[in-house]
């Protein structure tokens, strides 16, 4: 697995009558082998934790790159604990000389 970001430079900010709430504004890319087990695990609104945060996977791309599955994850502040499937430890395992 390869993971890139995130990115972003700023916070968005939402303000309506008095209330003022920042909204999720970071973003990850990554990339895995893909598998029948990873195109569950990474498919389109399953929740991930990485990094010490909750991520919800937005958009899955597993057509552009033959035997590689691309996705858009996003913070998620609403995740509950239960509701993940997979807890990332270490994205980029050393690989092993044989």
């Amino acid at each position: 697995m390869a993971i890139r970001g995130p990115v972003e430079t700023k916070i968005n900010t939402i303000q309506k009558a008095g209330i003022v709430a920042d909204v999720p504004n970071l973003t990850i890319n990554a990339y895995v082998t893909k598998t029948d087990k990873t195109m569950k695990l990474f498919d389109r609104y399953q929740r991930f934790s990485f990094a010490g945060r909750y991520w919800k996977v937005t958009a899955p791309d597993s057509i552009s790159t033959p035997g590689i599955l691309e996705f858009t994850a996003e913070e998620d502040y609403d995740c509950n604990h239960d509701e993940l499937i997979v807890e990332i430890t270490n994205p980029n395992p050393p690989v092993e000389e044989s």
